[in-house]
């Protein structure tokens, strides 16, 4: 990667691989990327016009058959959550489920709080993130905060690569790489950090005299909505 092309041409047949040809030819075409004054998401110019023409912005219209198509979609993902127990398609209790809101962790996270009795108010990843940390922060330890954060391989990879370098940033890593190569670093992270909490809350637990261990709560029977929102109960009543 280090060589230039003048260098190459006096070999006959050079060896590489799939993910470093992949990997210079992101980092080439990300050059020219521009970034959508409505979503601040970066698009090649002739996939932003597009974006800007039917997706995005107070001028944008779906066609006829993209309207279709969204319903469609929307209409399998409300069955699929009623099927499971979860979100709008779940729960008719809340205002908010008038209208579509899709099964990302995020809102199914959200409606699992609710039903919990905890009213999460803020939106977005990064905004219910902080909440619940704030939260956790005024009511028990920071371990418990650092707890709640729970970066998992599955949250990681559906985030942007940008969401991936500042969180790499935000813990002093190294913010460069391929998408794999973030999520590798942060999970290897995460992994040393949850040991060492371990190990320092182990070392108290010893050293303090509990007289009586409390039982975990039994998970409730039934679908996976049930049983996510009796872990959300028994996960706030511990909190308080």
């Amino acid at each position: 990667k280090a060589k230039s092309s003048s260098q190459f041409k006096k070999f006959d047949v050079v060896l590489t691989t799939y993910q470093t040809l992949e990997s210079d030819y992101r980092r080439e075409m990300n050059k020219s990327r521009v970034k959508c004054e409505w979503c601040s998401r970066m698009f090649q110019p002739d996939k932003l016009a597009i974006h800007q023409r039917y997706f995005c912005g107070p001028n944008a219209m779906r066609t006829l058959k993209q309207q279709r198509t969204e319903k469609k979609h929307q209409d399998a993902a409300k069955k699929a959550m009623a099927s499971m127990g979860i979100g709008q398609g779940g729960s008719s209790s809340s205002s908010s489920s008038s209208s579509y809101a899709p099964p990302t962790i995020t809102n199914i996270y959200k409606d699992f709080m609710r039903q919990a009795g905890v009213d999460v108010k803020a939106n977005g990843y990064w905004g219910v993130r902080q909440e619940i940390k704030s939260r956790m922060n005024n009511g028990s330890s920071q371990a418990a905060a650092e707890a709640a954060e729970g970066l998992t391989r599955e949250k990681l990879g559906l985030m942007e690569s940008s969401e991936l370098r500042q969180l790499c940033k935000d813990r002093n890593l190294e913010s460069t790489g391929r998408k794999a190569d973030l999520i590798d670093r942060l999970m290897e992270f995460t992994v040393k950090k949850t040991a060492k909490l371990v190990k320092s809350s182990s070392t108290s637990s010893l050293k303090s005299n509990a007289s009586s261990v409390k039982t975990p709560a039994r998970v409730a029977k039934g679908g996976l909505g049930a049983q996510l929102t009796a872990r959300a109960k028994a996960a706030v009543a511990k909190g308080q």
